[in-house]
């Protein structure tokens, strides 16, 4: 796999997730998305990948997002430099926590490919800063 599937290898582990995830990584989640963006880290989606129990999915989505580490850390370098607005997403970590929580599959799923789309616009975005 390459990086650009990535997003696809999320929705399907965000859909699995919403039946297979145990109350414990629920709570962590929950507790995660209401921590200010920057202290999130990829920990929000490294439970998701886990809770979909599927080991070569969530072995694959972990080694996509070791492979992005360059573009976050351009990131991180932008962030200090961007408004706090421009940090936020309609989009969030919430809606996808919501779908999961309800068991609702293709609702997280669709929370996941909007954070996705929005995430991608303000790195391109923090990455024409530097």
């Amino acid at each position: 796999p390459y990086i650009g599937e990535l997003p696809a290898l999320l929705k399907e582990a965000v859909r699995l997730a919403t039946e297979r995830i145990t109350p414990e990584d629920l709570q962590e989640l929950e507790e995660l998305a209401r921590q200010p963006r920057k202290q999130q880290g990829r920990r929000f989606h490294s439970i998701i990948a886990a809770s979909s129990r599927w080991g070569v999915l969530a072995e694959t989505i972990e080694s996509l997002m070791d492979k992005s580490s360059r573009t976050r850390a351009l990131f991180s370098q932008a962030q200090d430099r961007m408004s706090d607005d421009a940090l936020q997403s309609a989009h969030g970590h919430e809606p996808i926590v919501e779908g999961i929580r309800e068991h609702a599959a293709e609702k997280a799923a669709l929370a996941m490919e909007l954070h996705l789309n929005e995430a991608r616009e303000r790195v391109l975005k923090a990455i024409a800063m530097i």
